[in-house]
């Protein structure tokens, strides 16, 4: 039966049934006489929407179709891949929406603070995406901190929008300002982790201690895994619970297996590469805590920025290599090399038109001149510089140039005030392409 059919099927129904429907229902419910003088048109009305349904709602629902885009992108929709908790609120803003999608040069390190319990939390602004769309993305108020937000539908505090003047920015966090504290409260309260069942997954991606061919080789080698059996993912929360955190700054607790760094038996670069692990913690919302690394060389995880956590135990070390890949001795490895990764000369790599001539200068140093690169070419000074890295063994900054003007190679160098600090490579075919570093 057509929606025309039903109409007319409607229309001819006798007033005799619905005046004694009307009168009947007026009998039993006497007490409530404003329900019978809707009565008769609630009935019509209510079988014209069901024949108006079968009619319009086809049409309605192909309009809707021409409307939406198979994949609206909007902001507020939870990204493909990312699991959404039951408790989602109506609107959630995935995080990885907030952050700037195109690849800048890298801005210079903003910090600032806030309390977290009873620890001072250090944030650090972030590229993000404009003001506008941030400021549609706020949740609820930070309590007790003017001018600071929650990401909308979130309750984590890993990222957060601060509104200065109506200008609005994106901060992540980094540490704690305290000497020492638990990390299992750092899980608990800025990262609303309080059981392993809140970690989706962990991707392990090895180190980048050394970046020459050989070491690329063997990161190649190593490849990256992704922890995803809930026994083994319960055992790491349980470890990173164990921890306790120094803070930032605190590279001198650090053994990488770097040359400066201090150690019983320095390891080659190639096994400071193979005894290390960057890792990326998936939260069962979506985010990523992708700050931690692991280095067997001393058996303890660190951050970047110096962020350092005391030693595991003899038993939690053995149980971490296990879970995260790691062999403790490199001969094996070796021959894996020999037979199948070609070890390259000087011949096949990018010509240097400036090798680091092995200054032993600190990370906090390299750190600082990546900074002043990146304000030079922010700023239009450096227009032939692509990208800068910082190099481990020995520490370094390569850079890649498109020009190997002697002028402009000058201009680098000035920045470089401790000297032999840069490693400066010529590569023309990159174009003008500025890459984030």
């Amino acid at each position: 039966m057509t929606g025309k059919t039903i109409s007319h099927a409607i229309s001819n129904i006798s007033t005799k049934y619905i005046d004694e429907a009307a009168d009947y229902a007026a009998k039993k419910k006497s007490h409530k006489p404003v329900w019978i003088k809707i009565s008769r048109a609630a009935a019509c009305l209510a079988m014209l929407a069901a024949a108006l349904t079968l009619v319009i709602l086809p049409n309605v629902t192909g309009r809707i179709n021409e409307i939406l885009p198979e994949n609206p992108d909007d902001h507020f929709l939870h990204p493909a891949g990312e699991t959404v908790p039951a408790d989602t609120p109506e609107k959630f803003v995935a995080i990885r929406s907030l952050l700037a999608q195109e690849t800048v040069s890298e801005m210079a390190a903003v910090f600032d603070h806030i309390s977290v319990g009873p620890y001072t939390g250090l944030y650090e602004k972030v590229s993000s995406v404009e003001s506008t769309v941030l400021s549609e993305s706020i949740g609820d108020a930070v309590s007790g901190e003017d001018g600071w937000y929650y990401v909308l539908g979130h309750s984590d505090m890993q990222y957060l929008i601060r509104n200065d003047e109506e200008t609005y920015s994106l901060w992540k966090f980094s540490s704690f300002n305290e000497e020492n504290y638990p990390y299992s409260f750092v899980l608990e309260h800025v990262y609303q982790i309080d059981s392993s069942d809140q970690i989706h997954a962990i991707t392990v991606s090895p180190a980048k201690m050394d970046n020459s061919a050989e070491g690329i080789a063997i990161q190649e080698k190593i490849g990256t895994i992704q922890i995803t059996d809930r026994e083994e993912i319960d055992e790491m929360y349980q470890i990173l619970c164990s921890l306790t955190c120094y803070g930032s700054n605190h590279w001198d607790m650090i053994d990488t297996g770097a040359v400066d760094a201090p150690a019983d038996a320095e390891p080659s670069a190639h096994q400071a590469v193979l005894l290390g692990r960057y890792l990326s913690v998936e939260t069962d919302y979506g985010n990523e805590i992708d700050g931690l690394k692991y280095t067997a060389v001393s058996n303890m995880f660190y951050e970047f920025s110096g962020i350092a956590y005391n030693r595991l135990s003899k038993e939690q070390a053995e149980r971490v290599k296990d879970i995260l890949g790691i062999e403790t001795t490199i001969d094996s490895f070796e021959s894996q090399t020999d037979q199948g990764i070609a070890h390259s000369t000087g011949e096949n790599r990018d010509p240097f038109l400036v090798e680091a001539s092995g200054t032993n200068v600190s990370l906090e140093y390299i750190t600082e001149l990546q900074e002043k690169v990146s304000n030079a070419m922010l700023h239009g000074e450096l227009p032939f510089v692509v990208t800068s890295a910082v190099y481990e063994n020995p520490y370094r900054l390569h850079v890649v140039v498109t020009s190997n003007a002697e002028s402009d190679l000058q201009k680098l160098k000035e920045l470089d005030s401790a000297g032999g600090a840069l490693e400066i490579q010529y590569d023309p075919a990159t174009g003008n392409a500025v890459e984030k570093y």
